[in-house]
C-alpha cells in the first residue's frame, strides 16, 4: 500500500484502529470507502465486496456464516459476492490476504437507498425546520448515512471519499434533511435498519450527473457538441467556464460521485433536482435529459432501480395571470411526464414551497412523501402515495373534461372552490377558468373562451392550487398542450 493511500485512509477517519494498523503495514488488501465501519448492507441482495490487492493475491472475505475467496486480477482488482442476508446485525466483516486481516465493525443489514441531486437534497437538518428539536431527538442506531464528499472529474473514478455515520445528535445536524427524514419514516414503518447514501451537490445541472453514454440519444447530441465547442475556445469562454465550474460539466459528477458506488447494492434512488435546469436553454429538454439519466443509472446498477423524485416546489412571487412561458413550470411538467418510465414515482410539493426561499424548510414532509411512495411501491403497504395526476382531456364544445389517476376522493383543500385552472383558445391567451368536480373528473370552462384548445393547472413559478384527494396529497401541475 502506498504512503498516499495510507494518508487518505487516516484522514478519512473511516477505519477502526485495527484497520489503521493493518494499513500501515506492507500488506496490500484495500477496501473502498463505502465498505467501512457502521455501513448498512441491502437485505435479501447478494453482498458485493470489492477492492484492491497485489496482482495474483488471494483475498478472503467473510460476514456472519458466509465466506468467499477470490484472486486479484492483473490490475490488482478483486471482487467477492456472498449470499444475501436478512435484516439484522450488528455483524463484523473481515477481509484478508496472505498477511493481514481487515475488520469492518458494526455492520447492519436492512434497506439501502441512494439520494442525489442539488442543494435541496444537500440541505442539512441543521438548516431545515425545527432543527434544534429534530437534532436532539435523532438518536437512532438503526439509521446510518454515508455522505459522499464533493468531487468532479472528467474520467470515471474507482472510489469516493466519505464515511458512514450513525444517526445521533452529534452527527445528524449535518445529514441531508430529505435523506434523514425519508430514512426515519422508513425506519419507523419497517422496523429494520435503513442506510442512506447521500451524493448531491448544490447548484448542479442534471447533465453533470449523467454518464457519458446517456447522451447517445440524438436529441441530446447537441450537449456533447456544445462541450467540444467550449473546449476548443477555452480562452474566449474562460469567464463562462470559471463561473459554472467543473461540477456542472457533462458527466463530471457521475464520474466522481456515482460511478464508484454502482457496485454497491441498493434498494432504489430518491432524487431532488431541477432548479438549475429551469432556464431558457435547458428546460425544454429536461424530460429527455432526466429520462436518459434514470435509464443510465439503471444500466450501471444492472437492474430496474426504483427511482422516486421530487417535483419543484412553488417559489418566487405569484403571477397575477397564467404565463404562456414559464421555465420553472416546464421543468415541473417534464418531471411529471417522466413518470411514463416504469418504476418511478413523484413527490409533489407545490403546496409547501416558500416564495422568498428556493430552499423550503419543511424537509420533513418532503422526506415523508418520498417514503410513502417507497412504502407503497416497494414494501407492499396499502397506503396512498400520490395526489391526482393528469391522465387526459376531452374537449366538448366550450367545456373541457379532465380525467386523472389517483382520484380517490377527489376534492380541494378545506373544500374550497377550485382554483389554479386556466384555459386558452387558438390564440394561446390564457385566462383563469371556472372548474367543478364531477365525481372523479373535473370540468373546466370560461365564458371568455368559446372554443378551448388547452387547459393548464398550477402553471407558473408560484401558482395558487388546491386540488387534492382523500389522502390530502396535492395534484401535480399539468398542461394539456405542447405549446
Amino acid at each position: 500500500m502506498t504512503g498516499h493511500r495510507i494518508n487518505e485512509i487516516i484522514k478519512s477517519g473511516l477505519l477502526t484502529t485495527g484497520l489503521l494498523l493493518a494499513a500501515s503495514s506492507s500488506a496490500s488488501v484495500q477496501l473502498p470507502a463505502i465498505i467501512s465501519d457502521h455501513m448498512v448492507l441491502q437485505q435479501q441482495a447478494p453482498v458485493q465486496l470489492w477492492g484492491w490487492a497485489n496482482p495474483g493475491e488471494t483475498v478472503t472475505a467473510s460476514i456472519g456464516d458466509s465466506s468467499g475467496r477470490t484472486t486479484a486480477d492483473e490490475d490488482g482488482n478483486w471482487q467477492v459476492s456472498l449470499p444475501a442476508m436478512d435484516a439484522g446485525g450488528p455483524y463484523e466483516l473481515t477481509v484478508s490476504d496472505s498477511e493481514i486481516e481487515l475488520r469492518v465493525v458494526d455492520v447492519l443489514v436492512g434497506e439501502v437507498w441512494l439520494g442525489s441531486g442539488q442543494s435541496n437534497m444537500q440541505w442539512p437538518v441543521s438548516r431545515a425546520a425545527n432543527a434544534e428539536k429534530e437534532i436532539a431527538s435523532s438518536d437512532h442506531n438503526g439509521i446510518r448515512m454515508f455522505t459522499v464528499e464533493h468531487k468532479a472529474t472528467a474520467t470515471p473514478q474507482t472510489d469516493v471519499n466519505g464515511r458512514w455515520l450513525v444517526a445521533h445528535p452529534d452527527h445528524s445536524g449535518d445529514f441531508s434533511a430529505v435523506g434523514y427524514y425519508f430514512s426515519r419514516h422508513l425506519y419507523q414503518k419497517l422496523d429494520r435498519p435503513v442506510g442512506f447514501i447521500h451524493s448531491s451537490w448544490g447548484g448542479t445541472r442534471v447533465e453533470a450527473w449523467m454518464g457519458r453514454a446517456a447522451f447517445s440519444r440524438p436529441v441530446l447530441a447537441s450537449f456533447l457538441s456544445a462541450e467540444e465547442d467550449v473546449k476548443q475556445n477555452r480562452e474566449r469562454e474562460k469567464a463562462s467556464i470559471k463561473s459554472r465550474g467543473s461540477q456542472n460539466e457533462i458527466s463530471h459528477l457521475f464520474n466522481a460521485m456515482i460511478a464508484p458506488i454502482t457496485t454497491y447494492p441498493i434498494k432504489g434512488v430518491v432524487w431532488y433536482q431541477g432548479e438549475r435546469n429551469a432556464n431558457r436553454d435547458e428546460s425544454d429538454l429536461y424530460h429527455d435529459l432526466f429520462s436518459a439519466m434514470i435509464e443510465n443509472w439503471r444500466l450501471n446498477w444492472g437492474r430496474q432501480l426504483p427511482f422516486y423524485f421530487v417535483q419543484l416546489a412553488n417559489f418566487r412571487q405569484r403571477e397575477l395571470e397564467t404565463p404562456l412561458i414559464s421555465k420553472w413550470a416546464e421543468v415541473r411538467d417534464a418531471q411529471r411526464r417522466t413518470l411514463a418510465l416504469p418504476n418511478t414515482a413523484m413527490a409533489v410539493i407545490i403546496d409547501i414551497g416558500e416564495a422568498d426561499d428556493i430552499h423550503p424548510k419543511n424537509k420533513q414532509e418532503v422526506g415523508r412523501r418520498l417514503a410513502l411512495a417507497a412504502l407503497a411501491r416497494q414494501y407492499g403497504h396499502d397506503i396512498a402515495y400520490s395526489g391526482p395526476l393528469y391522465r387526459n382531456a376531452r374537449f366538448d364544445g366550450s367545456d373541457v373534461e379532465i380525467s386523472f389517476d389517483y382520484t380517490d376522493g377527489l376534492s380541494t383543500v378545506n373544500d374550497a372552490p377550485l382554483v389554479g385552472f386556466a384555459i386558452a383558445g387558438a390564440d394561446r391567451k390564457f385566462v383563469w377558468a371556472n372548474a367543478r368536480i364531477e365525481g372523479e373528473r373535473i370540468v373546466v370552462w370560461s365564458d371568455a373562451v368559446k372554443i378551448p384548445m388547452s387547459v393548464r393547472y398550477g402553471w407558473g413559478v408560484n401558482p395558487e392550487t388546491n386540488l387534492t384527494n382523500r389522502s390530502g396529497l396535492p395534484a401535480s401541475p399539468f398542461r394539456t398542450d405542447g405549446w
